[in-house]
């Protein structure tokens, strides 16, 4: 115990600093664990706001259950409520045009047709790529219609509607993780094989064919490796499914998604 006026006043300043500190250290645990759930929390409370508009407008349930997946969807991929969001628009084109480089690379490397082109080749194909969030129920492919684009998936599940009814083998599961990839590499018109539809809120790459066939004819190397020269001489085209649109089962898709490109 202090038994004079000096140690009485160390012992003071001594707790007084001993106090603050544990003060401090309590309200940086304390305001580290509402970081953890202060994200969702803001979403939840948005939510609430976007529940209620649907309510008020006397929205479908249906449409109330795509919103909410769809949002949900968003917020799973960090395209929503992300603080990372407004520093990352500082960047300059070159350092995003990397950045986009590095997350697509993966998820390009299933693409077949690169395989016989340069190594720099995935560098300039992310620069043209899209990349697509689609609500539930929508309709990416038609069968028999022309196809546009080469479709990868990222993120969700897609399915063939009524495949057991049109004799379709979807064994493969790789089918409907790269869709319509031979549009890229025939300059001919090519044909969807099926009508492909998000089953959930799904994440897309987009590859036009147009700014594809662009991009490689502007690198003499990219040309001459995937012979596109050569498909425009002979005319070569991958076997199509026929255009059929008096088709019942396509128009019953038809009335219920929503055409994504």
């Amino acid at each position: 115990q202090p038994v004079n006026l000096l140690e009485r006043i160390y012992i003071m300043i001594f707790m007084f600093f001993a106090f603050s500190a544990f003060a401090i250290c309590v309200a940086l645990i304390t305001q580290t664990f509402f970081k953890f759930s202060e994200r969702k929390r803001q979403f939840d409370d948005d939510m609430a706001q976007v529940r209620g508009y649907m309510r008020s407008i006397n929205a479908s349930d249906r449409l109330q259950g795509s919103v909410k997946a769809f949002l949900r969807h968003l917020f799973d991929q960090r395209k929503t409520h992300a603080k990372e969001l407004p520093m990352m628009s500082f960047l300059p084109p070159i350092l995003q045009t990397q950045l986009k480089f590095e997350r697509l690379d993966a998820h390009l490397s299933k693409l077949k047709v690169l395989m016989s082109l340069p190594s720099k080749a995935p560098f300039y194909v992310a620069d043209i790529c899209e990349i697509r969030d689609v609500p539930p129920l929508t309709c990416l492919t038609c069968a028999g219609f022309r196809a546009e684009a080469c479709w990868i998936l990222i993120s969700g599940r897609l399915c063939v509607p009524r495949a057991e009814e049109m004799d379709v083998d979807l064994s493969d599961t790789f089918e409907l993780e790269v869709i319509d990839e031979d549009c890229l590499r025939f300059t001919s018109e090519i044909t969807s094989k099926y009508t492909i539809q998000a089953v959930t809120a799904a994440e897309l790459i987009r590859i036009d064919k147009e700014r594809f066939q662009n991009m490689v004819a502007e690198h003499r190397e990219f040309m001459d490796s995937l012979n596109l020269e050569l498909e425009m001489n002979t005319g070569a085209a991958i076997a199509s499914i026929p255009h059929q649109p008096e088709s019942p089962g396509l128009e019953a898709v038809a009335t219920t998604v929503v055409l994504a490109c």
